[in-house]
């Protein structure tokens, strides 16, 4: 039987207005989000977020179809975690660079 790999949905509420749902399959979303409301501040170059659309700007609404609306930073990001746990790691070869400062 065929079965579908893990994901996780995040509808978005785009500058515009627009709800926008996007699904993750890598435990890397890729971007980063500011406290309350969660409006995506940074968006990972080449990363998945980049590769299905997400944009700076953009407003976190829900995870898997349960709402976001009230809840604190530290909620919003776990609920994320939790959502992600069970999704695979980037699969695609990641170049790490050291900075010394």
């Amino acid at each position: 039987a065929y079965e579908q790999s893990p994901s996780v949905d995040i509808t978005f509420k785009a500058v515009g207005g627009a709800r926008i749902t996007r699904t993750f399959r890598e435990a890397f979303l890729g971007f980063s989000f500011a406290q309350t409301p969660p409006i995506v501040t940074h968006v990972v170059a080449g990363a998945q977020a980049e590769r299905i659309g997400v944009q700076v700007g953009m407003e976190l609404v829900e995870v898997d179809g349960q709402s976001l609306a009230g809840l604190s930073f530290a909620a919003i990001d776990r609920r994320l975690e939790q959502a992600v746990a069970a999704l695979p790691a980037d699969t695609r070869e990641v170049e790490l660079v050291s900075m010394e400062i």
